[in-house]
């Protein structure tokens, strides 16, 4: 019975479209379109006969508006109930739609891809494969301002965030969000008016989706979005619980963490606490590194660490970092680092057992990063270069047809 439905309804479909009545029966069509989705999105399971039969009506329905596709109108009625079939978990169905949505993006990309992505990026949020991550690069190659629209950063960052999402999607999530940024005039406005969000709430939804396997990719955005405005993206999460969210073992992390928590005590000391009324800046941030510090077990980090320290030293004075004294006693003695390390010059005597330490190649400019906006942008950019291109370039080619 439901094969004979299927079989009259394939055999009759494409008279309806080609027909001069298709305008009067669109929204019956339209319907079907819809009802089908929505039973396939509530329980679908190979197993159903019925859902079988839902199937393969919207692959007949997509097959005849592939037929049609160089209709503008056609397309700005169908493409979006089409894409959002991307969250139904079939392959015969993404097939269908993903050939659809290209097609229809080749001919109309401007109103194509302004059509599908927020279904698409919805569809995600339900069921994310591969497949559909390519669609979202196909349609950033034609259409990248597609991805500014109201809402858009904030849907990647959902998906980014959301639990059980497979970590080469949220790579994909991270070299499309850092495109966007990249994009956008460099202004905290420009950020929440695209992405619907606060710098402080981006940065927290990364913080939740984060993992030792995108560390580079988020290292580089969370400067993008510090070049933005630092005290936003920083400062509601500059206290101790940071290092738990954001661990030191994710690569790239530590360095660029600690370069933001330096810069936000610079910036909030020079100010005199002036920026929101805030006066627990200075004090969130020496809890962070601290704790850093207390984490380190590699000598690498614990020196990194210190480096932090000795530039706030510099400005704050002794007195301000005499509570953090007893963190670096316990790190100098357990990795075996002469305690005048940690005093008034961090590097140790010149002896034969350190004296290699003197030789590391580490600079924190800090305070030029903060104070000239020209030094700023130079810095970030010599950090992103060396932080995420490896582990970026091999998505900048991949859009696949």
């Amino acid at each position: 019975m439901n094969e004979d439905i299927v079989n009259r309804f394939e055999h009759i479909l494409p008279a309806l479209f080609a027909s001069e009545t298709a305008r009067k029966i669109i929204k019956d069509i339209k319907a079907i379109v819809v009802t089908c989705s929505e039973r396939l999105l509530e329980n679908y399971s190979v197993y159903k006969a019925i859902f079988a039969v839902y199937v393969n009506i919207l692959c007949t329905i997509i097959n005849c508006l592939v037929l049609h596709n160089k209709c503008a109108q056609t397309v700005q009625q169908f493409l979006p109930l089409i894409s959002a079939t991307v969250g139904i978990p079939c392959e015969k169905l993404l097939s269908a739609t993903a050939h659809y949505i290209r097609l229809t993006i080749r001919y109309h990309p401007k109103l194509a891809s302004e059509n599908s992505l927020r279904p698409i990026l919805e569809g995600l949020l339900k069921h994310c494969t591969p497949e559909t991550m390519r669609l979202l690069f196909c349609i950033h190659s034609y259409n990248p301002n597609a991805f500014r629209a109201r809402g858009v950063g904030q849907l990647l960052l959902s998906l980014f965030s959301q639990p059980g999402t497979p970590v080469a999607v949220q790579r994909d999530c991270l070299v499309l969000l850092i495109w966007m940024v990249d994009g956008l005039l460099p202004t905290s406005t420009a950020i929440k008016t695209s992405f619907g969000l606060s710098l402080s709430e981006c940065v927290e939804r990364l913080l939740v989706g984060g993992s030792e396997e995108t560390g580079c990719l988020l290292s580089q955005l969370l400067m993008m979005l510090a070049q933005r405005d630092l005290f936003g993206t920083v400062s509601a999460h500059a206290n101790a619980a940071l290092p738990k969210r954001l661990p030191l073992s994710w690569p790239n992390c530590l360095e660029t963490i600690l370069n933001l928590l330096v810069g936000l005590a610079n910036d909030c000391h020079l100010k005199k606490h002036k920026h929101l009324g805030q006066s627990n800046c200075i004090k969130g941030c020496l809890d962070a590194i601290a704790v850093y510090l207390k984490e380190a077990r590699k000598i690498r980090h614990v020196i990194i660490c210190l480096v932090a320290f000795r530039d706030l030293k510099k400005l704050l004075g002794l007195q301000t970092l005499q509570s953090y004294q007893s963190y670096m006693e316990l790190v100098s003695l357990r990795i075996g680092v002469d305690q005048e390390m940690q005093q008034a010059n961090i590097w140790p005597p010149s002896t034969d057992r350190y004296s290699e330490l003197k030789n590391l190649p580490l600079e924190f400019e800090i305070r030029d990063w903060i104070n000239s906006y020209e030094n700023q942008n130079e810095i970030i950019g010599r950090l992103v270069s060396a932080g995420a291109t490896v582990e970026s370039t091999s998505y900048y080619f991949a859009v696949g047809y």
